[in-house]
């Protein structure tokens, strides 16, 4: 496929008025909610030692609002994946792999995220209070 026709393809969903709504710029939304949730379940460790993705969906399948947020990713985007575009591409639903992956990277980036808040955070208090001893 040329640049020209993706670029025809890419104007024609451009101008959908069908929806108000972007269902791909919701997966990595969905992604972090799912990872937040495992999370907030308790169910880290187990679900980042898991032997395989399988056994790391069953780890997610055991929280209550992690197995209600999956099954809403699959339906939602279950038929879509990485370089979707591509015609020999995966979907999320055909390699579990795919999906334990993202939600790694997902959950070790909010960890560095709040680790790095934190760190700024002291840094802050910590200028403060040099400050105060002035």
């Amino acid at each position: 496929m040329s640049a020209e026709n993706l670029s025809d393809i890419a104007k024609v969903f451009s101008h959908n008025t069908t929806s108000q709504h972007v269902i791909s710029a919701d997966v990595p939304a969905a992604l972090y909610k799912l990872a937040m949730s495992i999370r907030a379940e308790g169910l880290t460790e187990q679900f980042l030692s898991a032997a395989d993705s399988l056994k790391a969906l069953d780890v997610i399948s055991r929280g209550s609002n992690s197995a209600r947020l999956l099954e809403m990713f699959f339906k939602m985007h279950g038929h879509r994946g990485p370089k979707e575009l591509y015609y020999d591409a995966r979907t999320w639903a055909e390699d579990p792999d795919l999906l334990v992956h993202s939600l790694k990277v997902s959950y070790f980036a909010q960890e560095f995220i709040v680790k790095e808040n934190n760190y700024r955070q002291l840094c802050r208090i910590t200028d403060q209070m040099k400050e105060w001893k002035k």
